[in-house]
């Protein structure tokens, strides 16, 4: 039993002023500033855990949306670099026929890039932007050539397999530039078959 510090009454457990004059009870004003301050720190953690999770959505959300662009920009730039680093070698190709009146006969990219670099003075990049080696293939139809009359020069593209065993056996046609599995062939100065985004349809 507790007595009131004011008027000496007895205070009944439990209750949080004294019956007699009405004076709070020290230890339950205490305890209701505890139980203040509780409710304070609850509030407190519930709010950061809520700053927390819609920081973790926000950035989920940004995630989603800025990383498949940037792989797709990522890809895209490689096959721009095997684009151009093929059409280089057909370049390089066509002035050593032009020279020798016949393309080079070489053992893969590597020895053409040798080839071409002892006849033209200009460096071949051998690899695509994939950095896997390009294929390399020459041959003779008409029976009066000296060399190689015809050639084939490609990239896997990013799967790294080629879609043909000869280089020969591609038709003609361009592809969808999102598609970048597809192989990059070039031969006889021109492209055989190569990123190209479709004609919009003629009104």
């Amino acid at each position: 039993m507790s007595y009131c510090a004011q008027c000496g009454t007895a205070v009944p457990p439990g209750t949080a002023a004294c019956p007699q004059c009405g004076r709070p009870v020290p230890g339950a004003a205490a305890s209701a500033a505890g139980q203040a301050k509780s409710y304070r720190t609850l509030v407190i953690v519930l709010v950061g855990c809520a700053v927390v999770f819609i920081g973790v959505g926000v950035v989920g959300i940004l995630a989603a949306i800025l990383v498949p662009n940037f792989l797709d920009a990522s890809q895209k730039a490689k096959q721009k670099r095997s684009v151009a680093e093929i059409q280089r070698i057909g370049q390089a190709i066509e002035a050593y026929k032009a020279e020798h009146g016949f393309a080079p006969t070489a053992a893969g990219a590597a020895g053409l890039a040798r080839t071409l670099a002892g006849s033209t003075g200009a460096p071949i990049q051998p690899l695509d932007g994939w950095k896997r080696p390009f294929r390399y293939d020459c041959w003779r139809e008409q029976a009066e050539a000296r060399g190689c009359d015809h050639y084939r020069v490609a990239s896997p593209g990013r799967d790294g397999v080629f879609e043909r065993d000869d280089l020969r056996a591609y038709p003609a046609a361009p592809f969808d530039p999102t598609d970048y599995d597809r192989d990059i062939v070039f031969g006889d100065g021109a492209f055989i078959a190569w990123p190209q985004r479709p004609s919009p349809p003629t009104p």
